[in-house]
């Protein structure tokens, strides 16, 4: 399930740490509703992946400052994405409930105004071309905090871990997943820009891509609609269609 969210600025300026304004909104709605969902996402299971993938369009005439972001038009489109549709729907009526609330941030505030359904588009082949709409994050992360990595998908090593990752990801969503589907897996990056996002205070390596990916379409969906790489449920890996 897919859908946008217009939210407008009382000013043109925001912290260039964006993704985590729009947690804080997620966040926000889901604990006014008390309808178990947001218990079940971000309270007893802190810790495991979120079904939950967004992107941010702020757009063409906006600015990274050093510490901020100028938004002449004072508006930011927020394109969520989940394979779980409970969390969608959930999602979307919340938006909806509380269009028109102003939710105070840093130095701004926000405020809900459109909310829309955005149809998915069908998947049948087993080979699609995907365009990432937030930078994808390649982390390396032994259950040390001392020991995490973030690492460029240009690289060999960032491949490696990416796929590896990748696999993962769709294991513990697929628990029965046929080991063979999960073998035959493979990409191919056709374009890749390096990018450092502020991430929660700390400089992320990320990258935006082309990339091909081949899998079985049941998968392709999947990824899709979920996003790829680390930190995927804060504003990271969400792909698109190439046209």
């Amino acid at each position: 399930m897919r859908l946008a969210v217009d939210l407008l600025l009382k000013n043109n300026k925001i912290d260039k740490d964006k993704n985590k304004i729009i947690m804080h909104i997620i966040k926000l709605l889901l604990e006014k509703e008390s309808n178990g969902i947001f218990k079940e996402i971000y309270a007893e299971n802190a810790n495991r992946p979120k079904d939950i993938n967004f992107s941010m369009y702020l757009g063409r005439d906006v600015k990274f400052l050093r510490d901020e972001i100028e938004i002449p038009s004072q508006k930011i489109i927020v394109n969520f994405s989940t394979y779980d549709p409970v969390i969608g729907v959930s999602l979307y009526n919340c938006f909806l409930k509380y269009k028109g609330l102003e939710i105070p941030i840093k130095n701004n505030t926000v405020l809900i105004d459109k909310v829309r359904i955005v149809r998915p588009r069908p998947i049948t082949s087993d080979k699609i071309r995907f365009l990432s709409k937030s930078p994808i994050v390649i982390r390396e992360h032994n259950n040390d905090n001392s020991s995490t990595f973030y690492h460029s998908i240009s690289t060999k090593e960032g491949k490696e871990i990416f796929i590896k990752n990748l696999k993962y990801q769709i294991k513990d969503t697929f628990p029965e997943i046929k080991e063979r589907d999960l073998e035959e897996i493979s990409f191919e990056i056709l374009w890749n820009r390096d990018v450092k996002v502020k991430h929660y205070g700390i400089v992320v390596d990320s990258n935006l891509v082309e990339i091909e990916i081949k899998a079985k379409p049941y998968i392709l969906e999947y990824l899709y609609l979920d996003g790829v790489g680390s930190r995927k449920s804060q504003g990271f890996g969400y792909l698109d269609l190439v046209e």
